[in-house]
This record gives structure tokens, C-alpha cells and sequence, in this order.
């Protein structure tokens, strides 16, 4: 049980981390302006209506590439002692992300495509990154 625990924390940490870095690409290629407070919530919605489709494409390969490094490191973590355990280590994963990025989209308003890929990329990017975790039968 701890063991599940700690598998599930260290790819939801991973995935984090993978995001957050991804993501510190944005403002070197999109620098925000400089009249826009990041703690003044309406001055950054109405900086995200005016965002380019770019920024939005980064933001969803750092979604896709830490789901996928998250499932893999919680499958490739967690107990084997059933042989389906490792997927269902990295689904917890996406299903907390995604979980997530509903709670981003009600903070800040998001384009309607970064929406629906927000509800829909985590899980299968968790899964498959699940799959290339498992250890080989032995």
C-alpha cells in the first residue's frame, strides 16, 4: 500500500516537475508584458484571451511529456503483484492531472481546443507512459 502511495507521489511529482519545465520555456519565446501584475487574476485573464496559439502548443507538449514521464516512473515503481497494477499506478497519475488542469481552467479562461485536450490527453499519456514502464515478466 505505501509502496502504491509513494509510485503514484513520485509520478505526480515527476509530471510536475516535467511541466513546470516545459512550461519555463513560455515566457523566453512569449514574454509577458510588462504592465500585467502576475498576482492581479483579471490582468492575467485578460493577458490569456490575447495569448498566441503557440503558447498553447507549448503548454500542451509539457501536458503530453509529464503525463507520459509521470506514468512511466509510478508504473515502473509500483508493485508488480498483479500484473496489472504498474497501468493502474499510472492511471491514478492521469487521472489526478487531469484533475488538475480542471482546476486551472477555473482559474484562469483557456481557448475551448486546450479545454477538451486538457480533459482528454492526460490519461492516455499516463497510460501509455505506464506501458513503456512495466518491468518484463519474469
Amino acid at each position: 500500500m505505501l509502496r502504491s502511495f509513494l509510485a503514484v507521489l513520485a509520478g505526480l511529482a515527476l509530471g510536475m516537475f516535467v511541466i513546470t519545465a516545459v512550461e519555463s520555456i513560455i515566457p523566453l519565446i512569449y514574454p509577458m508584458p510588462r504592465a500585467v501584475d502576475p498576482g492581479d487574476t483579471e490582468a492575467l485573464r485578460t493577458m490569456m484571451a490575447g495569448m498566441p496559439v503557440g503558447v498553447f502548443v507549448i503548454l500542451m507538449l509539457g501536458w503530453i511529456f509529464g503525463a507520459l514521464a509521470g506514468g512511466l516512473l509510478a508504473a515502473r515503481v509500483a508493485s508488480t503483484w498483479f500484473y496489472r497494477a504498474p497501468l493502474l499506478h499510472a492511471l491514478a497519475v492521469g487521472v489526478v492531472q487531469t484533475a488538475g488542469s480542471i482546476a486551472n481552467f477555473s482559474l484562469l479562461p483557456h481557448p475551448t481546443w486546450v479545454l477538451v485536450a486538457g480533459l482528454v490527453v492526460f490519461i492516455p499519456m499516463a497510460l501509455l507512459g505506464g506501458q513503456l514502464g512495466r518491468r518484463p515478466a519474469a
